[in-house]
C-alpha cells in the first residue's frame, strides 16, 4: 500500500507538469505541490496502515490539504481575520490574471498559482482517495484525465507526449500494484481454507 501511495503521488505530479504552460513563474506552483503531494502520500499511508476508518482518513487529509493550500497562498494555515482577506484577494487577483492574459501569464503580473495550487492539491487528494483508500484505481483515471484536459481546453494544444506516456505507465503500475495486493490477500485465505478442510465420508449404500 505504501508503494501504491508513492506511485499514485508521483504519477499525479508528473501529470501536473502539463500545467507549466499556464504561467511563466511555474516554480511558485511546483514547489508547494511537491510538499502537498508528500503530505498526502505519507498521511494516507500511515492512516491506512493504522486502519483508520476511510471516512475519517479522507476528512483528516482534506483538512490538512486545505491548511497547506491556505499557508502557501496567504501565509497562514488558518485563514481568519487578515489572513482571510489575503486569501480572498489572492484568488481574486489570480482569476483576474487568468481572464486578462492568455497562457502563459507574465511573471510580473498577479500570479495564478493560487488556482493552480488548489486545483493540483484537489487532484492529488482525489487520486490518493480513489486509488489507495477506496482501492478503485480505475476511478483515479478521472482526475488524471482532468489534469490533461484543462490545458487542452484552454490552449487548444495537445499534452506533451512524454508526460502523457509516463503518466500512462504510472497508471498501469497503479493497476498492477492494486491487483497484486488483492491477489496476495487471496493466498492466505485459500491456504487457510485448504488447511481446515476435512475429507467428507463416503456414502455407503445400504
Amino acid at each position: 500500500l505504501a508503494t501504491l501511495s508513492a506511485v499514485a503521488t508521483a504519477t499525479t505530479l508528473i501529470a501536473l507538469l502539463s500545467w507549466q504552460g499556464f504561467t511563466e513563474a511555474f516554480g511558485k506552483t511546483l514547489g508547494p505541490l511537491f510538499v502537498i503531494a508528500a503530505v498526502v502520500a505519507v498521511s494516507g499511508a500511515f492512516g491506512r496502515g493504522w486502519r483508520v476508518p476511510r471516512t475519517v482518513l479522507v476528512l483528516v487529509q482534506l483538512v490538512i490539504v486545505a491548511m497547506l493550500v491556505s499557508a502557501f497562498v496567504c501565509g497562514s494555515p488558518i485563514p481568519v481575520g487578515d489572513a482571510w482577506d489575503r486569501l480572498h484577494q489572492a484568488f481574486a487577483d489570480a482569476v483576474q490574471s487568468a481572464n486578462r492574459f492568455a497562457p502563459p501569464v507574465p511573471s510580473d503580473e498577479p500570479p495564478v498559482h493560487p488556482l493552480l495550487i488548489s486545483g493540483g492539491a484537489g487532484c492529488l487528494l482525489l487520486v490518493d482517495v480513489f486509488a489507495c483508500t477506496l482501492r478503485r484505481v480505475p476511478l483515479a483515471g478521472l482526475p488524471l484525465l482532468t489534469i490533461f484536459s484543462v490545458p487542452v481546453s484552454m490552449t487548444g494544444d495537445g499534452p506533451n507526449w512524454l508526460l502523457y506516456v509516463v503518466t500512462a505507465i504510472g497508471f498501469l503500475a497503479m493497476l498492477f500494484l492494486a491487483e497484486s495486493e488483492q491477489v496476495a490477500r487471496w493466498g492466505p485465505i485459500l491456504a487457510e481454507d485448504h488447511g481446515h478442510s476435512e475429507p467428507k465420508p463416503l456414502a455407503v449404500p445400504t
